[in-house]
């Protein structure tokens, strides 16, 4: 499959009153617009999301949220919620948008910046879904969420081989969650990745105990790159203090720890102290988090989730986390194909979130019989990073711009060198550089002549036939003005004529490029 580019469309709400918000848009390539919406009329779904009434350890049950024709049925609140972003002229430039990316051979990446909504954080925004398309369930569209910090350029691709995946797997007993099917996703997770395990381009490497320490032990090995991190296991979000929080097993013999603290024997793991742990694997590039509630923040911080703390906190370029509890047979699902797509297929983050959405909505279908699966919308893709490729398995490069453009570059001629670049990429801009490419390692010639060993350039090919045709102007006129004076000479001429012309015309490029 080839490479498959984005156009970002940036797309940042703030709060103007109660229950009341505006959404801003700029530097898109539709221009840029904004909106003013209200929660006022909103399906239950989206004002329990807001108002946080639920159970944080709830389990997904089979029929939960699948019934239709109802206000918290998922095309009813994916609908409510690209209404209320996308009308007058946000949806104006929503589509210019997405018809010039198309026009540029590119996608659309709808990036949305909620950090100064954190009571937002929890909706569904995956679901968002205009009158035919589920924007996530599709290629042409990715959803992604980001924040405002800034970090370094990132060099996000991994060159050296083989590629290194740290997997933990931590499955303790833990009040009000049912045991995971953990060895069930190890298992998938190494069948989808076979391929490239046998032709060693990758090395899948489960952490022998799912402790703190162990993983600092191996996190802190200089000579053990980590690429990429991959957690199994249970996530909650505490709302007394407003955190993130992942379970992991507890050393043998720990009492309370500064990590969060223990419990029955399980170590709750803030993503604070996790991202302090993967800060120091500076090969990391990607975070995925298998388990709830990993990307769900408190009513009053937006970094206070585990996702956006290894975004922020742990240096990360692109995490992938779950905005709600999750089917194990679906997390398993989600893991198989993402991985499977991002990797063996190598191609980009959103391209692979969005297969393995897909592949959910199918399993989730099957289970359900009749209804509306919603499960595919919990896998929410956190990303700060331009092209979403992890590596290059196949000798493929990704686009050469953004690494070599000065940093004073004007932002609009970069995104439009990017996009000539992108379309050179994909043999669909053929260049004409024009003459002046013939003075490539050389100076200007005064007196261009064909018996020399190079072609001319475009002043050098001017001046020739200026003289060629004794042209009567003092200035130098452009080459279709000479050029067309100098045939009018040869035509009028009883000894040259039209055919004399042409060949010596064309004398001049084969005795130049003899």
């Amino acid at each position: 499959m080839p490479r498959v580019y984005y156009e970002n469309f940036d797309l940042s709400i703030s709060r103007t009153g109660d229950k009341a918000y505006k959404a801003n848009v700029q530097d898109a390539l539709g221009g840029e617009a904004s909106v003013d919406f209200t929660l006022d009329g909103a399906p239950d779904e989206v004002i329990t999301a807001v108002t946080r009434k639920f159970t944080l350890d709830s389990v997904p049950q089979a029929n939960a949220d699948s019934t239709t024709g109802t206000a918290g049925s998922s095309q009813e609140v994916g609908k409510y919620l690209y209404e209320s972003l996308f009308h007058d002229k946000m949806l104006a430039t929503l589509q210019v948008t997405l018809d010039r990316a198309r026009r540029r051979n590119a996608n659309l990446r709808l990036r949305l910046n909620l950090t100064n909504v954190p009571e937002l954080v929890s909706l569904p925004w995956e679901r968002l879904r205009s009158e035919t398309d589920n924007l996530a369930l599709s290629i042409q569209t990715s959803i992604v969420r980001y924040q405002n910090a800034t970090f370094p350029g990132d060099e996000f691709v991994v060159k050296d081989k083989p590629l290194q995946m740290l997997v933990v797997i931590s499955n303790p007993a833990t009040p009000d969650a049912p045991a995971l099917k953990v060895e069930d996703e190890w298992q998938k997770l190494n069948d989808a990745l076979k391929p490239l395990i046998d032709q060693k381009l990758i090395v899948l490497e489960r952490l022998p105990r799912a402790t703190l320490k162990d993983l600092d032990d191996r996190l802190f090995d200089p000579d053990r790159p980590v690429n990429i991190f991959h957690y199994i296991g249970h996530g909650r979000f505490d709302a007394e203090t407003g955190t993130g929080q992942l379970v992991f097993e507890v050393e043998p013999g720990d009492g309370a720890a500064s990590n969060g603290g223990t419990a029955g024997g399980f170590a709750l793991v803030s993503g604070e102290r996790l991202g302090q742990s993967l800060r120091n694997q500076s090969a990391l590039r990607l975070a995925t988090l298998n388990s709830c509630e990993s990307s769900m923040v408190s009513t009053a911080d937006s970094y206070a989730g585990v996702a956006q703390q290894l975004l922020h906190t742990g240096n990360v370029p692109v995490v992938v986390a779950m905005r709600k509890a999750i089917s194990d047979d679906l997390a398993i699902a989600f893991a198989q194909t993402f991985f499977q797509w991002l990797l063996v297929n190598n191609l980009s983050v959103d391209v692979a979130i969005t297969r393995a959405r897909m592949r959910m909505r199918d399993v989730e279908q099957k289970k359900l019989g009749t209804g509306t699966p919603t499960e595919w919308a919990t896998p929410t893709l956190f990303m700060r990073h331009h092209d979403g490729y992890l590596v290059d398995f196949q000798g493929v490069s990704g686009p050469i711009i953004p690494h070599t453009l000065p940093d004073e570059a004007d932002p609009a001629m970069a995104k439009h060198y990017q996009t000539v670049l992108n379309a050179l990429t994909r043999a669909k801009l053929v260049p004409f550089m024009g003459l002046d490419i013939n003075l490539f390692g050389r100076a200007p010639m005064d007196d261009w002549q064909p018996n020399t060993t190079t072609l001319p350039s475009y002043r050098e090919l001017v001046n020739y036939l200026v003289t060629l045709s004794q042209h009567p102007n003092a200035y130098v006129p452009a080459l279709a003005d000479v050029s067309q004076f100098a045939f009018l000479q040869y035509l009028n001429d009883e000894d040259k004529g039209e055919g004399t012309f042409y060949n010596d015309l064309g004398n001049i490029f084969t005795r130049g490029s003899a």
